[in-house]
């Protein structure tokens, strides 16, 4: 997603549900550059739930994916999952 204060979507998988009404743009709350930068707040409470939703650059996908793994671990609590069978 591009932009939400002028309430365009420029691409990504995001556009399949909003155009099927399972939610509207309304209900997104931001975008991944207003995060980082800390226009908006991160969640508040582990019952929200968050959507990254990258337009396929693969760069953006392992950088985010290795974040989270790196918070997951600092936080810890969290389940190992042995992904390649070692």
């Amino acid at each position: 997603m591009s932009t939400t204060s002028n309430r365009q979507v420029a691409g990504g998988e995001i556009n399949g549900p909003m155009q099927k009404g399972i939610y509207t743009l309304r209900e997104v709350y931001g975008t991944l550059a207003e995060l980082v930068t800390g226009k908006k707040k991160g969640r508040a409470d582990s019952k929200v739930i968050t959507v990254f939703d990258s337009t396929g650059i693969a760069i953006e996908d392992i950088a985010v994916a290795k974040l989270l793994f790196e918070k997951a671990q600092q936080m810890g609590g969290y389940p190992s999952i042995d992904l390649i069978g070692t």
